[in-house]
C-alpha cells in the first residue's frame, strides 16, 4: 500500500486536495473516480522510516487498536465531528507512545489528510486492510459503522487467543509437574532399587533395566542431549525460513483429523467477515478478495482465493470454484451460491461469518473441557506405569529375601 497526494476537480468544478491510500496510481485514480473527484494531479508520497520521530514507533496491538477504533466509532456515531473525536481519544489514552500517534494523526488530519490517509504512514500498528477499509468508508459515509465493526472483529480475535491460552494453563501445569515426578522416580528411586538386585546376585527386571539406562542416559549424556535438542531446533528454524518447506508444514496441519478443519473454519469465519465488511462500504468483490488474499498467511486460503480471483477474472463466479474445494464445509458452497442468485452475497458472508464462528467458539469450548481430565487421564497411567515398575521390582526383593 502506498500514499498518494492529490488534486482533484469535484463535480461542482471545485478544487480539492488530499491523501490518498492504494495499491498503485492507477488504483489511486479509480477511487478518486469512484468518489466522483476528477484528478488533475496525483503524485505518490515516500516517507524514510528515519524521519519517523523514534516515540511514534509502537508494536502491533490488537487491544490498543480495538481501544482506539471502539472510541472513535462511539463518539463519531454521537456526531462528534472527527477532530475533535480524534483529541478526545488522544487526551484520554493511557499508552504515551499510542498517545503521540494520535497526536500525529490529528495534525494530518487537520492539514487536509483522510483519517485513512494519515493512519497509513504507521503500518506496523494500523494492517493494511483496515487502512483499506476506512478509506473506503470515508468515501462511503459510514466511518462509524466500519469502526465498529472493525473494533469487534478485533475483540473477538482476541478473546479467542486468550480463552485458548487461559485453557491451556492448567494442561502445561499439568504436563510439569508430570515431568518432575517422572524425574525423581528415574533419578532418585530407580538408582535406589537397582543395588538390591545386584547385592541379591538376581538378574535385574527388563522393566527396570528399561528405567535404569533411561536415567543413565539422562544423568551422563545430558550434555549431548542438551546440543542434539539444540541443534534438531536450528535445523528446523532454518528450514521454517524456507517458504516451500513452511507451505508443506501448514498443509500437513490442515490435514490433521479435527484439528485441521476446525483451524479452516476459524480462518474462513475471518476472512468472510472482511470481505463481507469491505463489500457493504463500497469496495468491489474482486478487490475485497484481492485484500483478503494479502490478509490472511494460510496457503489454503491464498490457494482459493487465488482461484476465486481468477475465476472472476474470466467473468466467473465464487460458487463453482468452491464446489470444487473438498476441504470446504457444505455450508460454505451453499450460503455463497444462495448470496449469488438472490443479489445478497455480502448479506450471505456476513451470516456465514457469524455461523462459522459460533461452531468454532462450540468446538474450542468442548475441546478445552475434555482436554485437562484426558491429559490427567493420560498422566496418571504413565505415572502410574513407572510407579507399578518400581514397586514390583521392591516386592521381588522381598521375595527373594523370603
Amino acid at each position: 500500500m502506498a500514499s498518494f497526494f492529490y488534486e482533484a476537480l469535484t463535480s461542482s468544478g471545485q478544487s480539492k486536495t488530499g491523501s490518498i491510500t492504494a495499491e498503485s496510481d492507477t488504483d489511486a485514480y479509480a477511487k478518486l473516480k469512484q468518489a466522483n473527484l476528477t484528478p488533475v494531479r496525483l503524485k505518490e508520497q515516500v516517507q524514510d522510516k528515519a524521519d519517523v520521530p523514534p516515540q511514534n514507533l509502537i508494536k502491533p496491538n490488537k487491544a490498543l487498536l480495538a481501544n482506539f477504533l471502539s472510541g472513535m466509532s462511539n463518539l463519531i456515531a454521537s456526531h462528534v465531528p472527527l477532530l475533535d473525536a480524534l483529541e478526545m481519544v488522544k487526551d484520554s489514552e493511557p499508552n504515551k507512545k499510542l498517545k503521540n500517534i494520535l497526536g500525529e494523526l490529528y495534525k494530518a488530519v487537520q492539514a487536509g489528510q483522510s483519517l485513512g490517509s494519515a493512519m497509513a504512514q504507521y503500518p506496523a500498528f494500523v494492517p493494511a486492510h483496515v487502512i483499506k477499509l476506512i478509506n473506503a468508508a470515508e468515501t462511503s459515509g459510514t466511518l462509524d459503522s466500519v469502526l465498529k465493526d472493525l473494533s469487534a472483529q478485533i475483540d473477538q480475535e482476541i478473546a479467542v487467543r486468550k480463552r485458548i491460552q487461559s485453557g491451556l494453563t492448567y494442561p502445561i501445569i499439568l504436563i510439569f509437574a508430570a515431568v518432575l515426578v517422572l524425574t525423581i522416580l528415574t533419578t532418585v528411586l530407580v538408582p535406589a532399587v537397582a543395588p538390591l538386585f545386584t547385592g541379591a546376585g538376581q538378574p535385574i527386571p527388563d522393566a527396570l533395566q528399561f528405567l535404569i539406562d533411561l536415567e543413565y542416559i539422562l544423568t551422563s549424556h545430558y550434555i549431548e542431549l542438551v546440543v542434539t535438542v539444540l541443534g534438531v531446533a536450528t535445523v528446523l528454524k532454518m528450514l521454517g525460513l524456507h517458504p516451500k518447506f513452511r507451505r508443506r508444514i501448514v498443509m500437513l496441519f490442515y490435514q490433521l483429523p479435527a484439528i485441521g478443519p476446525f483451524a479452516l473454519k476459524l480462518q474462513l469465519a475471518r476472512m468472510f467477515r472482511l470481505v463481507s465488511v469491505m463489500q457493504k462500504n463500497g469496495v468491489s468483490l474482486y478487490n475485497s478478495l484481492e485484500t483478503a488474499k494479502d490478509v490472511f498467511a494460510s496457503p489454503v486460503l491464498k490457494d482459493l482465493l487465488s482461484d476465486c480471483l481468477r475465476e472472476l477474472q474470466d467473468g466467473g463466479q465464487l460458487s463453482p470454484v468452491l464446489e470444487r474445494e473438498k476441504k470446504l464445509p457444505i455450508l460454505v458452497k451453499r450460503f455463497v451460491l444462495i448470496g449469488e442468485r438472490t443479489g445478497t452475497l455480502p448479506d450471505k458472508l456476513q451470516k456465514l461469518s457469524t455461523v462459522l464462528h459460533k461452531t468454532t467458539s462450540q468446538q474450542l469450548e468442548l475441546l478445552l473441557q475434555l482436554l485437562p481430565p484426558a491429559l490427567t487421564l493420560l498422566i496418571g497411567i504413565v505415572v502410574g506405569s513407572f510407579i507399578v515398575v518400581i514397586m514390583d521390582a521392591i516386592l521381588s526383593v522381598n521375595d527373594l529375601a523370603l
